[in-house]
């Protein structure tokens, strides 16, 4: 439509042109936007363009240029623009053009440029009752009739069904929310666009309490966050829930306090994983601003913060590593004396069955993509040995783990097929059950591989040469030239509270444009860094801070100006790394970042470069080395070692990308 609304204006020059005897390529003329109306007008009835809508089509034309005029009047109407136009810009004029070069371009564009314009009825639809219609038109010449539909490209969460002009748009049942995007319409005269709304969002049974309002609806790119969020929130309210921060919804009963006020009492045992940890937010008693936690035994405890109204999941990050909550664990708070009691769980798996002993006959491959695999061989270690059938050559972190159970861990290697991979679970030295890897799947019969076993010899010890020294590690691989230093930004930044968030947005990227790619509580902690160093103006504390930018943050990148991606897995918008358009991967040494400061992706990055002849421990603090940390860091294996995990079974893994909640 203003591709054809600024060839239609050139065309109206032209023709002025045409008639005028001293027309040149370097006498510019004028017409006010009240002439160009009515020449449109004349030329494409359908058309109907608006003055804003002629400004803007002219001023994407390298001939016309646009200014305001004093008012006049023009025919009876009032104009307060002229558009001026520079003839030897025009399409198909040059330098030498005359008054019959521009008759003849005139000529030639009305020929080729007569052409329908394929228009929807409505530039936004809103289903009603789960049901729209769209119906082609055409804004250009010609008719209605001369247009037809080829095809219609929607999203998952539509069904789309096409009637000759017209195409009727349905809800698809299988996709539970609000929803809002574009639907495109494929014509004989090219493509329009329209956008949708849709509203089907109904409250499944809720059997969890907490319960993650995201759970109660069917994720998409396309889902409408914030609408959908209020409704199950309203829902969830009349049901008797009461709303928790990070997005869950607990039941709990309440009373009146010795002043009349509501009471909040501990009722429900949390179940919080790594992942939802910053997140969660667990009603409980006690004296603000602490609350405390006792051990399984009751003999031992520790107090956090507490806010007087409830316990902020980001209070419990030190106590995860105190209590080595590994991936896959579950910390869970019962209720205690007005406080709680925790107890570190692993959710029940097929892996989890109790045995007197353990066989393992497969690949490395296999093992690698079972999921919690290496957390629960250490588990079964603890109580039971464990034998290991291996296929191949045997990798860094069997043999690490080989050298601290050397007694309870037997592990064999052979060159013959194994055939499926699979896990005995031995008890009273008979088979009780065998399960596939890596899904779990139950295998019927079979048994033990007893011949292949004791033909598989046991690993010996390297025979190394009197005369020779022993072989060197071959050197690990850098990165090229190095990791480049972290530049820290340092400026003034927009108020979030005071000033507009587009200045917010400005402020934000100016801070990624010398430090992205970001991790969100880093971003978050610069900006706050950056408030608090303005004489004058009152800082805000990390809480208010994350509810100021959370917004802006979520608006930004739904319009494109940042991406962000869920390297953690975290699902929280905070735990995003931040980006602009177009910024790539930037390996860079720590600065003042933690370990967990770090995008996934950068370390994604030096882990792939890491050398695989190398011990999966060395390679692990190589990698540490590279970005200035210490290669005994506290948490760092469990961190890096994962990536190693994913280049050796499956290679890189790409970050995955989410709209910012």
């Amino acid at each position: 439509m203003d591709h054809l609304l600024t060839r239609e204006i050139e065309v109206v020059f032209l023709e002025h042109l045409a008639r005028d005897p001293r027309a040149s390529a370097w006498n510019a003329v004028q017409l006010t936007e009240v002439d160009v109306l009515g020449a449109l007008r004349r030329r494409a009835p359908k058309l109907r363009p608006s003055v804003d809508e002629v400004l803007a089509a002219a001023q994407a034309s390298p001939a016309l240029t646009c200014r305001s005029a004093p008012p006049t009047v023009v025919d009876g109407q009032l104009s307060r623009h002229v558009l001026l136009c520079h003839p030897r810009h025009l399409p198909g004029a040059s330098a030498r053009s005359g008054q019959a070069d521009f008759a003849r371009l005139a000529r030639d564009l009305n020929a080729a440029g007569r052409q329908p314009v394929a228009l929807l009825s409505q530039a936004e639809l809103r289903l009603r009752e789960g049901t729209g219609t769209l119906t082609l038109r055409n804004g250009g010449y010609g008719t209605d009739a001369d247009l037809h539909v080829t095809g219609v490209t929607r999203p998952d969460w539509l069904v789309a069904t096409v009637n000759g002009r017209h195409v009727e748009l349905r809800a698809n049942p299988a996709y539970n929310g609000y929803y809002r995007g574009p639907v495109v319409v494929q014509t004989s005269a090219g493509e329009a666009t329209c956008t949708v709304v849709s509203h089907q969002w109904r409250c499944p049974p809720v059997k969890s309490d907490p319960v993650d309002w995201r759970s109660l609806v069917t994720r998409h790119a396309h889902l409408d966050e914030e609408v959908v969020r209020h409704a199950v929130e309203q829902h969830l309210s009349a049901a008797g829930y009461r709303p928790l921060t990070g997005g869950f919804f607990a039941l709990g009963s309440q009373e009146a306090g010795a002043h009349g006020t509501a009471e909040v009492h501990v009722t429900t045992t949390w179940r919080v994983t790594a992942k939802q940890l910053r997140e969660a937010r667990l009603p409980a008693q006690g004296h603000a601003p602490l609350v405390r936690l006792y051990s399984p035994d009751g003999t031992d405890r520790y107090d956090v913060p507490f806010d007087g109204e409830a316990l902020h999941g980001e209070a419990l990050e030190e106590l995860f590593l105190m209590w080595d909550v590994k991936v896959g664990r579950e910390l869970h708070l019962t209720p205690y004396r007005g406080h709680y009691r925790f107890e570190v769980h692993r959710p029940g798996t097929w892996l989890n069955a109790k045995a007197d002993e353990y066989g393992i006959v497969g690949t490395l491959a296999a093992l690698h993509r079972t999921p919690h695999f290496w957390d629960q061989l250490e588990e079964w270690l603890a109580d039971a040995p464990v034998r290991v059938l291996l296929h191949g050559p045997e990798a860094g972190l069997l043999a690490e783990t080989r050298r601290r159970f050397p007694k309870r861990l037997t592990v064999r290697l052979t060159d013959r097929p194994v055939g499926e991979d699979r896990l005995y679970f031995i008890k009273a030295g008979e088979l009780v059950e065998a399960r596939g890897l890596p899904g779990g799947q139950l295998l019927k019969g079979g048994s033990w591989p007893a011949a292949l076993w004791e033909e598989a010899a046991p690993r010996k010890a390297a025979v190394v040469s009197p005369t020779l020294p022993p072989p060197a590690p071959a050197p690990a691989r850098t990165v090229a030239g190095g990791l480049e230093p972290y530049a820290v930004w340092s400026g003034t930044v927009a108020h979030p509270l005071e000033g507009r968030s587009d200045k917010v947005v400005q402020s934000v990227k100016e801070i990624l444009h010398v430090e992205g790619p970001m991790v969100g509580h880093h971003l978050y902690a610069r900006y706050g860094e950056a408030l608090s160093a303005q004489k004058g103006r009152a800082g805000l504390s990390p809480m208010a801070l994350k509810r100021a930018l959370n917004p802006v943050l979520y608006h930004a990148a739904q319009q494109g100006e940042l991406l962000a991606e869920d390297e953690f897995g975290s699902g929280g918008q905070i735990g995003l790394v931040y980006r602009l358009p177009g910024q790539t991967v930037r390996p860079r040494l720590k600065g003042d970042r933690n370990l967990d400061r770090i995008p996934r992706s950068e370390l994604r990055a030096v882990a792939a470069t890491a050398s695989p002849d190398l011990p999966e421990t060395e390679q692990v603090a190589w990698v540490l080395e590279q970005f200035g940390f210490g290669r005994f860091l506290t948490g760092g294996p469990e961190q890096v070692r994962p990536l190693l995990l994913q280049r050796t079974a499956v290679g890189p893994a790409a970050p995955q990308r989410r709209r910012a909640r």
